[in-house]
């Protein structure tokens, strides 16, 4: 197995978004097109700490380069459990575990609990970069960080601070779900272990994953090569755009972002316009604010079906596998 797994936006879970963000620059005198792989190279330049830090990994997926990103979102890996919704690990059947576990009566601060900002995103190339675009993959990282075993710590800290009534109980129900085959939970006899185990292996299986299913791409051009125009921009400007089509990688990223964080689209939104105009004054200088267009769809192919994506997908080719 190897260091990622590919997160396509057919195992995501809710509604689809597609978006763009567009941002025309007035380059510097005697400036040239970055090529994709400059994009790529220069991403630290062009994302802003308050919106999200990126650095390029060690790790390789599929031979491609990997990005990660540190934004400024939490993580609330337990309602996924508290409200029983949502893809097991292995993509296993979801189990109805709502009315279980309040039976079993897991205390409010376990349920509930909000992982400080020890959650990356990982994006890895799609294809080589070309011409001057790219475009990235979400990714599953499938190997554990320092991030990850302080979630183990806080888990077991919680765990361990819990009101010992609920442990023997909440043991039995995590036998049963070893029988399921979530990883490292096996029939132990130390009820506290196995429920350590089992919530340490939930929480850190959803830090993992990103955020959100599918891909972005990025791509740069002259306004007159993409025929685009606003108000105040002139032929030689140049344009800067990154679009998307994506979903939430889990059910719980769509209930604790569209409850906690006002949905995916507020989320990502002050990311991209910030990356836009950091990218501007690092060619020249922005011309006016950067343009937003987001929208969601009930579907895949309600998204890819749509007069918006087809607009998106003639500029950004490699959205969806197998497009040209």
């Amino acid at each position: 197995m190897g260091d990622f797994l590919a997160l396509p936006i057919r195992v995501g879970d809710g509604n689809v978004h597609v978006n763009y963000f567009r941002t025309f620059i007035r380059p510097y005198r005697g400036a040239t097109l970055p090529t994709g792989a400059q994009l790529l190279a220069n991403m630290p330049k062009f994302m802003s700490a308050h919106t999200a830090a990126v650095w390029k990994d060690s790790r390789r997926w599929h031979a491609q380069d990997v990005l990660t990103f540190r934004g400024v979102a939490r993580v609330r890996p337990f309602l996924l459990v508290a409200t029983g919704v949502g893809p097991l690990p292995g993509g296993l059947i979801p189990i109805p575990l709502s009315d279980e576990l309040a039976r079993i009566g897991i205390p409010e601060s376990i349920r509930q609990l909000m992982i400080p900002q020890w959650h990356t995103d990982s994006v890895g190339l799609a294809r080589a970069p070309f011409a001057h675009a790219f475009t990235v993959q979400t990714l599953k990282r499938e190997f554990e960080t320092d991030d990850d075993r302080k979630i183990r710590r806080l888990v077991g800290q919680q765990i361990r601070g819990a009101n010992a009534s609920w442990i023997d109980r909440a043991a039995d129900a995590a036998r049963t779900l070893a029988r399921f085959a979530i990883p490292g939970v096996a029939p132990m006899d130390d009820a506290q272990q196995l429920a350590s185990t089992l919530l340490g292996n939930w929480a850190v299986m959803i830090n993992q994953h990103h955020f959100l299913a599918g891909r972005r791409s990025f791509l740069i051009g002259t306004a007159a090569g993409l025929e685009f125009t606003g108000p105040g921009v002139q032929p030689g400007d140049w344009v800067f755009e990154t679009a998307a089509l994506e979903r939430y990688s889990l059910a719980t990223y769509g209930y604790a972002t569209n409850l906690g964080m006002g949905g995916a689209a507020r989320v990502v939104r002050p990311v991209w316009m910030e990356m836009g105009q950091q990218l501007a004054r690092v060619y020249g200088q922005p011309v006016g604010p950067t343009i937003p267009l987001q929208v969601e769809f009930g579907s895949i192919p309600a998204a890819t079906g749509s007069a918006i994506f087809a607009d998106v997908a003639a500029r950004h080719k490699a959205l969806v596998p197998g497009l040209p």
